[in-house]
């Protein structure tokens, strides 16, 4: 999944208690978070200043992979080696969405085997696998207050009369383990990302005259 994964993983910070929306880290081009291992962020193959001081909603705004990668070290260390997997299941990762009506894979979410790869799944690399339908799910669900729904392809059925003839029912699978205060600070800083003149997304959106 990549940078979008940082979402799940800013959630499991905020819900371990170990860090809050004012948490602050340096963003710098390298990471040295373990000996003898070098990790850089995605500012210095673009060829652009480093992003510097960000709190944690500013982290996911200019997707800093130094903050993620320190993230993946820390919780693994102090709130356990299945503590982001367990978040990811939370999210709907690694298991179908029950669409039914077309073939799915359940993905992958694997416990890290040691702390490189929970540095890696910081920032939704290592052997994290997931489908777009499981991302727009749990996207969908940030958005709509933290339900995740059983996604449908077909919402309605209209006889020859024009009338409907059935209606489809959302069917609600469950809730975001993400308390109201931390999932508002997510939505905070996904449209950051978007309407910040520093999010990597809002050079795409500026056009527009709605907010994304």
């Amino acid at each position: 999944l990549g940078s979008v994964f940082k979402t799940i993983v800013m959630a499991a910070a905020l819900e371990s208690g170990l860090y809050t929306v004012d948490s602050e880290m340096d963003c710098p081009y390298e990471w040295n978070g373990l000996d003898g291992i070098t990790l850089y962020d995605w500012t210095l193959e673009h060829e652009i200043p480093p992003s510097g001081m960000l709190t944690l909603p500013e982290s996911l705004m200019r997707s800093c992979n130094p903050w993620y990668y320190e993230l993946g070290l820390q919780l693994y260390r102090k709130a356990g080696q299945d503590y982001i997997p367990s978040m990811a299941r939370g999210f709907g990762l690694g298991a179908l969405t029950e669409i039914g009506e077309i073939e799915e894979e359940p993905g992958k979410v694997e416990t890290p085997r040691d702390e490189l790869s929970s540095v890696q799944l910081g920032i939704g690399q290592s052997t994290l696998l997931v489908t777009p339908l499981q991302v727009a799910r749990f996207m969908a669900a940030i958005a709509n207050g933290g339900t995740l729904y059983r996604p449908q392809v077909v919402e309605q059925i209209i006889g020859p009369d024009e009338e409907v003839v059935y209606a489809f029912e959302p069917e609600a699978q469950g809730k975001l383990p993400v308390s109201a205060k931390n999932l508002q600070a997510i939505r905070d800083a996904l449209s950051l990302v978007t309407t910040n003149r520093r999010g990597t997304a809002a050079h795409v959106f500026r056009p527009l005259n709605y907010q994304v």
